[in-house]
């Protein structure tokens, strides 16, 4: 889907089409927007061109704000976020090219995703700031510091009436209710996983081998490419309350690496990961790695049928 947003006089007295975009669409704009973010990192574009082929759009709303001069993307903008009530957005990939910067074009893409945003049915979008001028900018239309009083870095929009804070969110998004489930993971709660959950700072992760994995999205990327599972922990009322994966280390080995919010118990961290065990395809030994100190991960694991099989400096291997 394509939409014709307005058509604005930049500071230059020039003029810009201002566009909305949401895969899929078979405009060339798409591929266009792919050569605009080709200066992004691998994990980056291979979201970033996902999003743009429609892959994700069945779980996923990725929206795409761009201004159009002299026939080219001159700026983007995008944010997204899972097809579920209370979603958590992501919002970034912030760009003007260099030759069109200081014309408004970053302030009039903002102002459009402002809007879109305030009707998307999200609860809050995120993003992570690393210059304060920039953050200055965000909260021009309504971000604020998930920490209180502290400048660039982790800041939040919120859309939900009566949540003024992170806290707040995070109460309605991961306050846990009824019995908890593990289902196979997708980008649908990327954003839970990536943003929110990593933002709030409840959230343990238990295990270290993973290191190849550093969040959600590459989990499913890993998933996309049959190099491992991955599952979403949830409760009945569909609050997002952490996540199990595996990872190849060889042919007939992975690793396992959990993380969860603060509030689920052992026992049921226990039955998770077992529940994630049975639903993972294939015949393949596990490997997973505690901190010596993490007495409560080794309960759990070898309540799972791991079994000590080796050290490193620090760290007890539990093999499966």
């Amino acid at each position: 889907m394509l939409k014709l947003l307005e058509e604005v006089r930049l500071k230059d007295r020039s003029r810009a089409e201002i566009f909305m975009l949401e895969a899929p669409d078979d405009s060339p704009w798409p591929e266009a927007l792919k050569r605009f973010y080709m200066h992004k990192n691998d994990g980056t574009r291979r979201a970033v061109f996902g999003a743009l082929d429609g892959r994700y759009a069945e779980e996923c709303a990725d929206r795409f704000f761009f201004a159009v001069r002299d026939g080219k993307v001159a700026g983007a903008l995008w944010y997204g976020f899972g097809r579920h009530p209370l979603a958590a957005a992501n919002f970034g990939h912030v760009c003007t090219l260099p030759e069109y910067r200081g014309l408004g074009i970053a302030r009039c893409l903002l102002r459009h995703f402002k809007a879109d945003f305030t009707d998307s049915g999200a609860a809050a979008a995120f993003c992570t700031c690393s210059k304060e001028w920039i953050a200055a900018m965000y909260r021009e239309i309504g971000f604020f510091n998930v920490v209180p009083g502290t400048g660039r870095g982790q800041l939040m929009l919120s859309n939900v009436d009566g949540v003024a804070s992170f806290d707040e969110f995070a109460s309605l998004r991961f306050g846990k209710g009824g019995p908890l489930s593990a289902e196979p993971g997708t980008m649908e709660y990327r954003h839970e996983a990536d943003c929110a959950a990593r933002f709030s700072g409840k959230f343990r992760k238990r295990t270290f081998v993973s290191n190849t994995v550093p969040d959600y999205r590459q989990s499913i990327f890993n998933v996309e490419d049959a190099a491992g599972t991955a599952f979403r922990w949830r409760d009945e009322a569909g609050h997002f309350l952490g996540w199990s994966f595996t990872a190849p280390l060889a042919p007939a080995l992975r690793c396992l690496d959990f993380s969860c919010h603060e509030s689920v118990t052992p026992d049921e961290t226990e039955m998770l990961i077992r529940r994630s065990i049975e639903l993972s395809p294939g015949d393949f030994r596990l490997l997973a790695g505690v901190f010596e100190e993490e007495k409560c991960a080794r309960k759990i694991l070898q309540a799972c049928g791991f079994a000590l099989c080796g050290h490193l400096p620090g760290v007890e291997l539990f093999c499966r």
